[in-house]
């Protein structure tokens, strides 16, 4: 039987291991301050020859990415166009303040615009990953007043507004990572129940990751996608108390309790942070 080793960074930032195949979602390190939990793990731990999946251009996805290919030459990274244009930018800023400024094309270089439908597989790799049609989650009511009325979020919404404008959205994707025949995993770094009949196509994985963040109700949402999806696992992601005052830890009751209810049930499994954890293919 086949395995897979994932490794959890905190909000939607993972790690995927198959046979030495090195495969990163949304590798974000750089945290506040006050972030709970606070990561030991930095870019260095991203792995030269890592294939990066971008799910959307926001800060607290694509921040680091600039960098990461900055230090390590042989990283490439899909995402929307949006978002290679954000990191276009932010590699030259960088570039201007101190390192080679012949640096930044050859670091674009590595950096492929992909759109939903496309199917990637790099040289040398088993792994094909499908881009999938998502969208972004929408904040509810009760997060968005939990900000308005907190002294303390409003002190942190004009830094947040700032560096939200400097990272668009863009396209929204989500993945299925096909391991050659031997197993399948589904990944979204936004959590998204509009396009059900789309979930449906990438339906029975050996493992669907899902966000949890944006709502105080996105566990609900997320048992639902669970019960489309129909995966063998389900981990939550993006949980985590990564932005605080503006974030918080978002429950996880309703998949939690309601995964192995399913029909057929499926295995929650909630992942440590920066602990890695071997998950069985079919």
């Amino acid at each position: 039987m086949s395995e897979i080793s994932i490794t959890w960074n905190a909000t939607a930032n993972m790690r995927v291991e198959w046979k030495n195949n090195i495969i990163f979602f949304d590798p974000w390190f750089t945290r506040n301050q006050n972030a709970d939990p606070r990561l030991g793990n930095t870019i260095d731990f991203v792995d030269d020859g890592a294939s990066i999946f971008m799910s959307h251009g926001h800060f607290d996805h694509l921040q680091d990415v600039p960098a990461i290919l900055l230090a390590k030459q042989h990283v490439h990274v899909y995402c929307s166009a949006t978002a290679r244009s954000t990191i276009e930018q932010q590699l030259r800023q960088k570039l201007i303040v101190g390192a080679d400024a012949t640096r930044a094309g050859s670091c674009l270089d590595r950096v492929h615009s992909i759109t939903a439908g496309d199917a990637i597989t790099r040289e040398g790799s088993n792994i094909t990953v499908e881009a999938i049609k998502s969208d972004h989650v929408k904040f509810d009511a009760r997060s968005v007043l939990r900000v308005l009325f907190s002294l303390q979020a409003w002190k942190g919404l004009g830094d947040l507004l700032k560096v939200v404008k400097e990272y668009p959205k863009g396209e929204v994707l989500g993945y299925d990572v096909h391991f050659g025949n031997e197993g399948r995993l589904v990944f979204f770094g936004s959590l998204c129940n509009k396009h059900p009949e789309i979930l449906k196509q990438h339906a029975k994985p050996d493992v669907l990751v899902l966000p949890i963040a944006g709502r105080f109700n996105c566990d609900e949402i997320a048992l639902e996608v669970t019960r489309v999806v129909a995966p063998k696992v389900v981990i939550p992601v993006h949980h985590d108390d990564f932005y605080p005052p503006i974030s918080y830890w978002t429950p996880l009751d309703a998949l939690k309790d309601g995964a192995g209810k399913l029909d057929p049930p499926v295995r929650y499994v909630e992942l440590l942070v920066e602990q890695a954890a071997v998950i069985p293919l079919s």
